[in-house]
């Protein structure tokens, strides 16, 4: 009786359910705190404080961080023109999340498309679309991201879609690849002799195997497009001053790294936390989600 016992326990505990409560009890609790807060800041900026990011003050013009300066008017201190740092991290929060969130939006879900596309129907259809897939990837992409935006113009909108244009090919390539696995399997087999169309085929039985895969990558390339994000901004073809952007501010600091390096560090460190945070929890999801990593 008790070896039934702890063979009915073991049982139990090697279900996928009792599998996922096991990894969301090893969430990433500092990592998932942070996204929270720079959500917040994102959505609610007005609450989080009460500095007009945009307004300046000469006279307070690269003043130190509160506990450096005992000034508890500017927290994280001021920039170059007496802008309160604080207040243009967290509005500069909307902006790089914003940007992150559209172009995740508009190039995942083409690439998830062409991707399941060029992956069950293959043949020519997926010679084209894994070719046009190898010449997005075969340009750098800063220098890509870079050409587009100077071409189309400083603006948060396109930057969006100069983002999306070199997100799809990633998304394009690993979902692809899913799918190559996927439609081997016996369901996929039986569908088909069933008489489903291929559209059902890929609608009903592809598509929700392969979501979790478009969950996982769409996690972690927030941080990937925040960092071109920044780094557009940062080579002056981003969001146009004087919208706080976290890479145009770190460029704005360079000639005051000596005197007042916090203009540069703190968005610095925003940039670090949010993209670390955003890995973090990609991984997490990676494991919690694929079924193979939870067995294991």
């Amino acid at each position: 009786m008790a070896g039934l016992t702890e063979q009915l326990t073991s049982a139990a505990e090697a279900r996928p359910e009792g599998a996922f409560r096991d990894h969301l009890r090893r969430l990433p609790w500092i990592p998932a705190v942070l996204i929270v807060a720079f959500l917040a800041a994102a959505f609610f900026p007005e609450l989080l404080t009460s500095h007009d990011p945009l307004q300046s003050s000469l006279a307070k013009r690269n003043v130190p961080p509160a506990w450096v300066s005992g000034d508890p008017e500017y927290l994280l201190g001021a920039d170059q023109l007496g802008r309160d740092l604080l207040s243009r991290i967290i509005y500069g929060a909307r902006i790089s999340l914003g940007a992150a969130a559209g172009a995740i939006l508009m190039g995942g879900v083409v690439g998830l498309a062409l991707g399941v596309l060029a992956g069950y129907l293959g043949r020519g259809t997926d010679a084209v679309i894994m070719r046009a897939v190898d010449a997005m990837m075969a340009f750098p992409t800063i220098l890509l991201a870079l050409l587009l935006a100077v071409v189309m113009g400083p603006s948060f909108w396109n930057i969006i879609i100069v983002l999306a244009l070199v997100l799809w090919a990633r998304f394009a390539r690993i979902i692809r690849a899913e799918v190559l696995s996927v439609k081997e399997r016996d369901f996929v087999a039986l569908a088909r002799v069933a008489g489903a169309s291929p559209l059902r085929v890929m609608l009903v039985h592809i598509f929700p195997n392969v979501v979790n895969t478009f969950i996982v990558m769409a996690t972690l390339d927030v941080g990937w497009v925040i960092l071109v994000e920044a780094s557009l901004s940062f080579l002056g073809a981003g969001i146009p001053p004087p919208t706080p952007a976290w890479g145009s501010m770190v460029a704005a600091g360079r000639q005051y790294l000596e005197s007042a390096p916090w203009v540069s560090f703190v968005p610095g460190v925003a940039i670090m936390l949010v993209v670390l945070s955003f890995n973090l929890l990609g991984d997490w999801l990676r494991d919690a989600l694929d079924p193979k990593l939870r067995q294991g």
